[in-house]
C-alpha cells in the first residue's frame, strides 16, 4: 500500500511525515484564514531543492515536498567473487 511522505521546511527546521490519503487530505484542506496543517503560506515544490554545506534548510519559506510511494528495505544478497589466474 502506497504512503505519502510528506518533507516539509519552516523556520522550526524540516520535518517528514508518513501518512495516508485521507489523512494528507484532511492536513491539506485550509480554514477561514488560509490556514492549514502545514501553515498558510506552504508553496508545493515538484523538486527537493538542492542542499548546501550540509543544510537542509531551503530559505525562511514553509516549503512542502509530496512524495508517493513505499518504504524501501534492502536485502542482502550473497555475493561470491571469483579470481581466475591467467599465465602471464
Amino acid at each position: 500500500m502506497s504512503r505519502y511522505f510528506v518533507i516539509q521546511n519552516n523556520a522550526d527546521g524540516v520535518c517528514i511525515d508518513s501518512v495516508d490519503e485521507k489523512t494528507l487530505l484532511e492536513r491539506l484542506r485550509t480554514d477561514e484564514q488560509g490556514e492549514s496543517y502545514y501553515g498558510a503560506d506552504m508553496e508545493f515544490l515538484d523538486y527537493l531543492p538542492d542542499i548546501y554545506a550540509g543544510s537542509f534548510m531551503w530559505g525562511d519559506d514553509n516549503h512542502v515536498v509530496i512524495i508517493k510511494g513505499n518504504v524501501v528495505v534492502p536485502k542482502p544478497v550473497k555475493v561470491v567473487t571469483e579470481y581466475t589466474l591467467e599465465d602471464v
